[in-house]
């Protein structure tokens, strides 16, 4: 099932299909929480070198195939997009585990309708919910 999907969204976002491409959208498929550029390489079947799994990650980030997520440490952290709509897509909440640190999207909480009291223009909204997560419960 993941073969077709990689497929599907390789060719809906007009992007290659690479050896690199490929293991990592398989990577955040198969991952429901967020992860870091050392969680990435460390999943990786196959050895890459750092920038080209870097430009891969930026690749994905400008086709909004991944979101960056706010993280409880210094390391960015990334998670994959339920939707190509980045507006929609990326104004939710996440979850962040105090005990493990996994960073979960919480897509069922919509920040579509928020509106400051004077005139911005916002770009992306962070609001994180942070708790125990089922695994360390």
């Amino acid at each position: 099932m993941n073969e077709k999907k990689i497929k599907e969204l390789l060719v809906v976002n007009k992007l290659r299909k690479t050896k690199v491409r490929t293991e990592i959208l398989s990577i955040f498929l198969n991952k429901n929480c967020a992860l870091s550029y050392f969680d990435i390489k460390e999943n990786l079947k196959r050895k890459f070198d750092k920038v080209t799994v870097y430009r891969t990650i930026h690749k994905f980030l400008e086709k909004n195939l991944i979101h960056e997520v706010p993280s409880s440490s210094s390391a960015q952290k990334y998670a994959f997009s339920e939707t190509t709509d980045n507006i929609i897509n990326n104004n939710h909440a996440h979850f962040i585990c105090k005990e493990c640190g996994n960073v979960f999207c919480l897509n069922d909480v919509s920040l579509n309708n928020f509106k400051l009291p004077i005139e911005h223009n916002i770009d992306v909204i962070n609001l994180t919910a942070n708790g125990v997560c089922v695994t360390c419960r």
